[in-house]
């Protein structure tokens, strides 16, 4: 399974002045979108989807956990064992320890990204990613990290090469995505 590491950077209100505190982080999925972009047959071009009826998913109830699991997709036939129908979006929060009051940068979590393989009509484009710090020694976080996030999914008819599909966070300094090929995935720390 191919692997990518790459950074997701975001901007928290931080209200300390001095001293240092430790936490951690928990997630939860909500909003899923129900509608987006499909890449066609051939992958020339993209048309619009519309799953509001058909998308199959779970996971995206806003339950806050350190490990936030939001799963959609589903395939109508039996396939070999080992393949997975579904495509998966898993937060992992972690502890952070000595961060100082004035410090911006610190790791909060990270994000992974397994690209299933789902019949079309089953499919999710997107949602919502809210990361909560809590449980402080000293301080807080004056507002939660809400991170929006896109899918464009491709047809399941080639290569794991040929139907990657592409997913992009977007946050106040910019966006950050990748292609995933099918059956791997992408981890993003956030």
């Amino acid at each position: 399974m191919k692997r990518r590491l790459l950074a997701l950077a975001a901007t928290l209100a931080l209200q300390a002045s001095a001293g240092t505190f430790s936490g951690l982080s928990i997630g939860a999925f909500s909003v899923p979108i129900t509608s987006g972009y499909v890449w066609n047959t051939f992958g020339l071009e993209t048309t619009i989807t519309d799953n509001t009826v058909t998308a199959v998913y779970s996971g995206f109830d806003g339950v806050a956990d350190t490990n936030a699991t939001a799963k959609w997709g589903d395939w109508p036939h039996p396939l070999p064992d080992g393949v997975d129908k579904e495509s998966t979006l898993l937060f992992e929060g972690t502890q952070f320890a000595d961060v100082i009051g004035d410090q911006t940068i610190f790791k909060l979590g990270s994000i992974t990204f397994t690209n299933g393989t789902s019949g079309i009509e089953t499919l999710l484009f997107g949602g919502t990613l809210t990361i909560t710090p809590v449980q402080f020694d000293w301080g807080y976080l004056s507002d939660p990290l809400i991170i929006p996030f896109s899918i464009e999914t491709t047809r399941n008819v080639g290569t794991p090469e040929f139907n990657a599909d592409f997913i992009v966070f977007r946050t106040e300094l910019g966006d950050v995505g990748a292609f995933v090929y099918e059956g791997a995935s992408a981890t993003f720390d956030i």
